[in-house]
Order: structure tokens, then sequence, then C-alpha cells
């Protein structure tokens, strides 16, 4: 419907947005926090989360360069948004199954979860 439409353009919005300040954390908490409000006719804030999640493996995959920076900046809006390494590892395995001819997106995001995740088993 409009409303899925509507949500799916705004989130794929806020993935990039995001992706672009990569290591500017206030600007990234703030465009997290716009795009989280313009969200909330679309569930509970935990689904918006994890949904967003999604979208930023794809975007820091396809946009973002891999670098010390740009693994600070996505340990920092994980933490931000309160987000669990079980939670983040299960959107980033989502990303990946939507995304199943791209290897570079499958190779990021497995090497961003090396990097980010404290809990191993994630």
């Amino acid at each position: 419907g409009k409303l899925s439409d509507k949500a799916e353009e705004l989130y794929e919005q806020a993935a990039g947005e995001i992706a672009y300040h990569v290591g500017d954390y206030e600007e990234m908490e703030a465009t997290y926090k716009d795009y989280k409000k313009k969200l909330w006719f679309n569930g509970a804030p935990s689904y918006i989360n994890s949904e967003l999640v999604k979208r930023l493996a794809v975007a820091y995959s396809t946009q973002v360069s891999v670098t010390p920076k740009s693994v600070s900046s996505l340990a920092y809006l994980l933490t931000m948004m309160k987000i669990s390494d079980d939670e983040a590892a299960e959107s980033f395995v989502t990303a990946c199954r939507e995304n199943p001819n791209s290897m570079a997106i499958a190779s990021k995001v497995l090497f961003y979860s090396e990097q980010v995740f404290k809990d191993k088993a994630a």
C-alpha cells in the first residue's frame, strides 16, 4: 500500500543520508532521530530500527569506503540506536539475503560484523 511505499522510501533516504555523514556523529544522530520521527507510522521503534539497520548495511556496503572511521561510525550508530549485536547481525543477514547477487555487500557486511560486534556469537 501507499504507507509501506512511503516507509520504504524513507528508510532508503535515511540510510543514504546517514551513510553520507559517516564520521560526523552529530549529523548521523540528528538524521537518525529525524527519520525515526518520520517513520512513527511504520510500527514499533524496535521494528523501525531493525529495518533501518538492514538498509544501512546495504548503504554502507555500496556507498562507504571501509575505513577505521566507517567502522567506528557504524559501532557508534548501533550503540546509539540501542541495538544488540544479535539484532544487528539478523538485519545484516537479511540485507545479504535480499541482495543475493552482490558479493560486495556480503563481504563488506561480514567485515563490518567482525569489526563492530562485541559479542563474537553474533
